[in-house]
């Protein structure tokens, strides 16, 4: 369901798609440098048959489309619909580093919490030279797992990820809230609509975590070293810019707006 054919149809149709990483259509985009990072959600559309006897054939693929709003992927469902199937849409927590106009997403599948296992390459420490998205995917994509640069733990097995790009403007913002959503398909007088079946809690520290210590070792670009702005902050604790800024304040960091830069590694040992 996620194959080139069908990503390009998705595209063209005006869904916001996560497109997956595709060499060499994407390669001035590998070569860009991040510039922050932030929680976001997507939603995977998952099909579904009915087999005899009303049994589920429920077989999972990290190869169904992701998209980066609910609309698009219920847009998405409608279009491919068929006799015999049905569809679920599950909302899940995801990387989203800022490269510009465009955005390099990394969604971790299944796994609970979410990126717990992946930790900072050794690579990215040691390299005097500066990190772009290639070195992302690298560190993020399940098909480097195993190798020096990738930051999966070779011993847990290897990661069911996500990972590709979306436009920037099309994100939506972090979740105030921890509990994400299943929706299932129906279908009446011949329309399609989607019912919310059950919300459930998912710890998302993790994802906070991954973004504080990618932050402290420099990979994003930034005005001075080590420092990023307050609404970087926002974004990675889950908090509204006020209430970021507030929390800042009262710690006594310069914190006077969302563009103000502060010393990751002095909030870290404060809020420790």
């Amino acid at each position: 369901m996620y194959d080139h054919e069908n990503t390009v149809e998705l595209q063209e149709f005006g869904f916001v798609l996560i497109t997956p990483v595709l060499i060499p259509r994407d390669d001035l985009l590998l070569l860009l440098r991040p510039i922050s990072i932030r929680q976001s959600v997507g939603y995977l559309l998952t099909q579904r048959r009915n087999a005899w006897h009303s049994t589920m054939l429920n077989q999972y693929s990290s190869s169904e489309p992701i998209f980066t709003n609910l609309r698009s992927a219920q847009k998405a469902a409608e279009r491919h619909r068929k006799s015999g199937t049905y569809f679920e849409i599950s909302e899940k927590p995801i990387l989203a580093f800022n490269l510009g106009t465009e955005s390099l997403i990394v969604a971790h599948l299944n796994d609970l919490p979410p990126f717990e296992r992946w930790k900072v390459p050794k690579l990215f420490q040691e390299s005097e030279t500066l990190i772009c998205a290639r070195d992302l995917v690298r560190a993020f994509g399940q098909v480097y797992f195993g190798q020096t640069y990738s930051g999966w733990c070779s011993k847990l097995g290897r990661p069911e990820v996500i990972v590709g790009f979306a436009s920037t403007v099309s994100l939506e913002q972090p979740r105030t809230s921890q509990r994400f959503g299943l929706r299932k398909s129906q279908v009446q007088s011949g329309n399609m609509h989607f019912s919310l079946l059950r919300t459930a809690g998912l710890e998302t520290r993790e994802l906070a975590r991954v973004a504080l210590d990618l932050s402290d070792r420099g990979v994003f670009e930034r005005e001075h070293p080590w420092e990023y702005r307050v609404s970087t902050y926002a974004s990675v604790w889950d908090l509204p810019l006020l209430e970021t800024i507030i929390k800042l304040l009262e710690a006594n960091f310069s914190a006077y707006s969302g563009n103000s830069w502060i010393d990751s590694r002095k909030v870290r040992e404060f809020f420790r």
